[in-house]
């Protein structure tokens, strides 16, 4: 049990680089720069009643130049091209579970799956900001085994115009008085400091917290929008 929770937990941490490709006990749908979804048999000699892990990966297409694309890619695919990172998950999550083969045999009954889904939010200015603003959101969903999936949300907001991704800082003078704002609007939290997972709305600041980052796992990820009206006071950078 101890060498399966280690193997869980690398999986969940690291993304190896390692050839990819179809092997005997892979079932690989078509796809193209922006979806990717593939079958991997625990057991290909099972067939159908094999434990199995379900990839599936979906990215979008974005404009805006080299300088933009250069910026993304390296705030979201560690730098590489979209179709290079998801041969990195791939061959990690692969290799990770076939080697559970080794170890547990028949006894291991659960199917993992890993999704992961990137969306484009805006392209264009938001709210007080008179910038161009691409904002991203990227959600995760894995089950390694265990009690239950994990869920991650991450946001992401880009000063196109600039090349640069944006800050907190960037966005609103006074952090510590928007800190005191939205920990006013989560009632019964502390914080010591704003996430950077943020996004911008028409009707205000949003924030988000992941499973664990500032409540339990049972009360599931959390998130506020921060009305403009309630930080009028505060300057908006523009």
């Amino acid at each position: 049990m101890r060498i399966l929770y280690l193997l869980q937990v690398i999986l969940l941490i690291s993304c190896q680089s390692a050839p990819s490709g179809t092997s005997k006990g892979v079932e690989e749908e078509p796809r193209d720069s922006s979806a990717f979804k593939q079958t991997i048999l625990l057991f290909p000699e099972k067939g159908s009643e094999s434990q199995k892990l379900i990839l599936s990966i979906s990215l979008p297409e974005i404009t805006g130049g080299k300088a933009v694309e250069d910026l993304v890619n390296a705030a979201l695919y560690e730098g590489d091209a979209p179709q290079a990172y998801v041969d990195k998950i791939h061959s990690s999550y692969k290799e990770q579970y076939e080697a559970i083969k080794a170890i547990a045999g028949d006894s291991e009954s659960a199917n993992w799956y890993y999704t992961e889904e990137i969306q484009v939010l805006t392209e264009t200015a938001v709210g007080p900001l008179n910038k161009p603003l691409l904002q991203i959101k990227r959600r995760i969903e894995a089950y390694t085994g265990g009690a239950h999936p994990s869920h991650n949300t991450q946001f992401y907001v880009f000063d196109t115009q600039n090349a640069r991704r944006l800050s907190i800082e960037d966005v609103v003078q006074d952090v510590e008085a928007l800190t005191q704002v939205a920990e006013a609007a989560l009632v019964d939290k502390h914080l010591e400091s704003l996430p950077d997972n943020f996004f911008l709305t028409e009707q205000g600041i949003g924030f988000h917290w992941n499973e664990y980052e500032i409540a339990s796992y049972s009360e599931g990820e959390i998130e506020i929008v921060v009305s403009y009206d309630a930080i009028e006071n505060l300057e908006i950078l523009k």
